[in-house]
């Protein structure tokens, strides 16, 4: 879609791990090797909701306290935190 990207949050994903940025409109792939949470969001549109996570592995993400203690943990940010935690909760791995 012409007016979005996704790009990794800088500090909520796992240490040693590549972080991301793809162009606006651009078909984009990334493949995620290191087992934790990725938290990701549409640049432009991270105020409207637009954010998302990746869990790699089995079992509560490694940097999970990471991602709750950073400071972008906040408005829709946190919000998309709070979801990833309930669906671990769901999932029994909380």
């Amino acid at each position: 879609m012409p007016a979005h990207d996704t790009a990794s949050i800088e500090g909520m994903i796992p240490e040693g791990a590549e972080p991301w940025r793809s162009k606006m409109g651009e078909n984009f792939t990334v493949t995620v090797e290191k087992e934790g949470a990725y938290v990701y969001q549409c640049t432009p549109h991270v105020g409207a909701g637009m954010v998302g996570a990746i869990v790699v592995g089995n079992g509560v993400p490694s940097n999970l306290e990471t991602i709750e203690n950073h400071p972008q943990n906040k408005g829709m940010v946190g919000h998309g935190i709070k979801k990833l935690k309930q669906a671990l909760q769901t999932k029994k791995m909380l």
